[in-house]
Formats: structure tokens, sequence, C-alpha cells
């Protein structure tokens, strides 16, 4: 059994941070692997690269996470005894995510519109996988990268190791009834 004690912190300074995502996880035993996990984000009204985006708020964070089916604790207890390493059943974005026998569930969903210009921020809270992320028909203007401004450089598709963060710009540029985020 676990307990969880939260704190919550007055801020009696100003304290300057880079302005990234960032992410907040457990510390103790397996209860990251299990979901203790997720996005943290800062926004700066004065961000240097504010002029390539129109878009920027808390629709478009995207977290990457693989899950297991086994709880965290069961599956490392039996690597440690000379079992297997510990592989993820699937990929989650933002949470929702199908794998083969699976119920259907809805798949992670980001209203846009066309001609708008969207500050995705990617964060990988995944224990173990990594992903490369596309937008279907779409090109990705990286802005930042593991908590630093970059000149902006555009590419098809990221690779997103564990504990990564990308700060992504994307013009939505045609009409589609669905655009498919790829992880793989």
């Amino acid at each position: 059994m676990y307990w969880y004690t939260f704190y919550f912190i007055r801020l009696q300074a100003l304290i300057i941070y880079p302005v990234i995502p960032y992410r907040y996880h457990s510390h103790l035993s397996t209860q990251y692997v299990d979901g203790i996990r997720g996005p943290l984000v800062i926004y700066d009204p004065q961000h240097p690269h504010k002029n390539l985006y129109d878009v920027d708020d808390e629709s478009t964070i995207i977290t990457l996470s693989d899950w297991y089916h086994t709880p965290g604790l069961d599956a490392t207890e039996a690597w440690l005894a000379g079992g297997a390493e510990p592989v993820p059943d699937f990929g989650l974005i933002n949470s929702a995510g199908r794998y083969s026998g699976c119920p259907e569930v809805q798949r992670a969903r980001i209203n846009v519109t066309k001609g708008k210009r969207y500050r995705f921020r990617i964060v990988s809270i995944s224990a173990e996988g990594f992903f490369d992320f596309a937008i279907q028909g779409h090109s990705l203007t990286v802005l930042e990268a593991g908590g630093s401004n970059h000149v902006p450089y555009t590419m098809d598709s990221i690779q997103i190791l564990l504990g990564k963060r990308y700060s992504v710009v994307v013009r939505i540029n045609f009409s589609m009834l669905r655009y498919s985020p790829r992880s793989s």
C-alpha cells in the first residue's frame, strides 16, 4: 500500500526558469511506470518565437507514454528473478491508446482550425519506450528541444526518447475530417 502526500508551495519570490514543457513523476518504487507522471508547462507571454504561432494553450499539450498490462512492481520482481525484461504492451497519446484485442476507446483528439499555427508541446512521459512522432500531411517546426530555444528547424517527424520534451509549430494547411498524430 502506498500513501500520497501533496504539498502546495506558495512562491515567495519570482524564480525565472527556461519556459518549456517539463514533466513530473514519482520516484517511489515503480509508481512512475504505473502512471504517476504527467506534463508541467510554464507559459511565457514574451516567448522569443511567439510570432510563429497562433495557439498555445492546455489543448496543445501532447504526452507520449508507454503502458504495461502487468503492474510495474510485479514485472520488475519477475525480471530481477531471472525473467524477461518488461516490454511495453502499447503506447499512449494523451493517455489514450489501443492494442490488439482491446476494447475500442476514443483516440486522442485535438481540435484545430485550417490556417492556424499551433504550438504543440510534446512531452515523453514514458518509462521505457521511445517514439517517432509525426502528424499526417504536416511538417513540424521545432522551436525548442530539451529546455533550450533553437533557431526554428522544420522536419517531418521527431524521435522522442523517454523524458525528452519538444515544442513544435504546425500550420494546419488543409481541411480534413481527421488528422492522425502518429507515434510509433
